[in-house]
């Protein structure tokens, strides 16, 4: 799918992190024509404020909490009386620890608390903006979905154990993606959606779990490239799967 000079494109989550790299790589990298970012925290999109200064014809901005059913309807109409219509959204909302909790070791540091959580940022919110913005997704197009995973939600690659809460979201949530690609394909024929692992990425989600990483550490504006240079080779076929930043499909 061409991304360049691509009208309808949507993030969620794009206040900081990888979310606010793809907004930042569109823009500069893409020179995307028509682009609506949301945030939720305003204390922590103070880098999004300025884009949406630098490019006031290309970038809107609109406070959004996904997780608020009504929130989101009120979105969705709003971008249906605009004549907005999505040809490339990118979810990129995600949790992994704060100051109360930080993923387990071992079972006896599972939390109900914890885990609720992950599954509320982690897994919730897909199929809510999924559902809430069908109507607003273009039919006759070609249109792409992205959903930020990550590799620790594969069962099969799961070698190590451990992180009980994340890789549970993680798998719940490639298994709505998998569910809803099925859905969309009988009504949105050219739609290509799919769940993608960005690469270990220096983030305030991760930073403080990189000192002993493996992993090659990208920046969240390299994650971004990484991502979109991925799905800009995708096509409806590809529609339900699973891929990492490098491009290869990875098993649920």
């Amino acid at each position: 799918m061409k991304l360049d000079s691509l009208p309808g494109i949507l993030v969620v989550g794009a206040g900081h992190g990888i979310g606010l790299g793809l907004v930042r790589v569109l823009l500069e990298d893409y020179q995307a024509s028509q682009v609506i970012a949301t945030y939720r925290d305003e204390t922590k999109a103070s880098e999004l404020m300025s884009l949406s200064q630098e490019y006031p014809e290309r970038l809107k901005v609109q406070r959004l909490d996904p997780l608020s059913e009504n929130e989101l309807k009120v979105f969705s109409q709003k971008m249906k009386e605009s004549g907005f219509k999505i040809r490339l959204l990118l979810n990129a909302c995600g949790y992994l620890h704060d100051e109360k909790f930080t993923p387990e070791k071992r079972l006896r540091s599972f939390s109900t608390e914890y885990f609720f959580k992950c599954l509320q940022v982690n897994t919730l919110i897909t199929p809510l903006i999924l559902g809430a913005f069908e109507e607003n997704i273009e039919r006759a197009e070609e249109t792409m979905i992205s959903i930020l995973s990550a590799k620790v939600g594969s069962i099969e690659d799961n070698k190590m154990g451990g992180w009980y809460s994340y890789r549970a979201s993680k798998a719940a949530l490639n298994m709505l993606v998998k569910t809803a690609a099925i859905e969309y394909q009988r009504t949105h024929k050219k739609l290509t959606l799919i769940s993608m692992h960005p690469g270990t990425t220096k983030t305030s989600l991760s930073e403080p779990f990189l000192g002993g990483t493996k992993y090659q550490v990208h920046l969240p504006v390299e994650s971004a490239r990484n991502i979109l240079n991925v799905l800009a080779k995708r096509s409806p076929e590809d529609s339900g799967k699973f891929f990492s930043w490098n491009g290869e499909e990875l098993p649920y």
